[in-house]
């Protein structure tokens, strides 16, 4: 095998390298990935819109629950015409255009097509709300307390936040099937 096999002993996670770091978010934090042993932070907890971000757990449910990734679906354009009309991020999906669950999440992630991301949302259970419903469950089941997704997409709503720590505790998952 070509793996390096990486000794965790000699890592150094010293914080003193992290004393002149200038950070200019007003939320931010920095955390170990074995434990989540957070180095550094500022307004780590405070619950905040995470606009785009949402759609890591979307790509979560979808691999989660999606046997085959190339399975392939019908995109129903009238459904995501919102996007379009809106001008949100969209990664140009054609209304009767077949395509795999693998290349939504890609045109998902990649350009952050939020057509995808809804089309995702519409057929993995045939229901627009109980993908809203599994995106909550699985945020609880990892231990994300401080956070409730409203749509697939990001899209503002004040039911649709969390906060640093919880979208890293996300992102250590999104390791595993991303």
């Amino acid at each position: 095998s070509n793996s390096q096999v990486i000794d965790e002993q000699n890592w150094n996670t010293n914080v003193l390298a992290l004393e002149n770091v200038e950070l200019n978010s007003k939320y931010y934090g920095i955390y170990t990935l074995d434990n989540l042993e957070e180095l550094c932070s500022k307004e780590s907890r405070k619950k905040v819109p995470i606009a785009s971000i949402t759609k890591v757990m979307t790509a979560i449910v979808c691999i989660e629950n999606i046997k085959d990734l190339n399975q392939t679906v019908i995109v129903d354009l009238p459904n995501v015409q919102k996007y379009y009309d809106e001008e949100y991020s969209v990664a140009g999906l054609k209304d009767g255009q077949e395509i795999s669950y693998y290349d939504l999440i890609g045109t998902m992630l990649i350009p952050s097509g939020a057509d995808s991301a809804s089309c995702i949302a519409l057929n993995v259970f045939g229901d627009y709300s109980k993908f809203i419903e599994e995106m909550n469950n699985k945020a609880k089941e990892i231990g994300m307390n401080d956070t409730s997704f409203a749509n697939p997409i990001g899209a503002d709503d004040e039911n649709n936040y969390s906060t640093v720590y919880d979208v890293a505790l996300m992102m250590k998952l999104s390791l595993i099937h991303i």
